[in-house]
């Protein structure tokens, strides 16, 4: 099993940067909190779906809802392999969306180290995403022995 720790300092504060930086939702609450919370009993069947319908919502620009579901989806932690270097892949994209370039930094290197192939088309990925990626890939890259 695949077991991915809270990264740094960076990554643990998301949260709490997001909710600050964004106003509350018509319905009151931050949007952080509209996010389905996964419970306990999260199945991986259920946490792929939940994934899949992240990554559609994110490539279709809901970002709010997109990285708030893949937020929750870590938490939970029942994503193994594949799904779990998917959800940290856009995981990162999510942090470069909301402006946070220390957790995407950190994401970016979580996934280069589970996939050290990882790589990004660059006629459909976004420039702002590239730049960092490809920052974080060359020190990474200048870190191995």
């Amino acid at each position: 099993r695949l077991v991915i720790p809270i990264f740094d300092s960076a990554t643990v504060d998301v949260r709490s940067r997001r909710y600050k930086a964004y106003s509350k939702s018509a319905s009151g609450k931050p949007p952080y909190l509209r996010a389905p919370p996964p419970e306990g009993g999260l199945s991986p069947e259920v946490a792929r779906k939940h994934l899949r319908s992240a990554i559609s919502g994110y490539l279709a620009g809901h970002f709010d809802e997109a990285c708030d579901t893949l937020e929750s989806l870590l938490e939970a932690n029942v994503l193994e392999g594949s799904d779990k270097i998917q959800l940290i892949k856009y995981l990162g994209f999510c942090a470069v969306a909301f402006d946070d370039t220390a957790a995407a930094r950190d994401y970016f290197r979580k996934w280069v180290e589970l996939e050290p192939k990882a790589s990004l088309h660059p006629k459909e990925t976004s420039p702002k995403i590239l730049a960092l990626f490809y920052e974080v890939t060359s020190e990474t890259e200048g870190s191995r022995p």
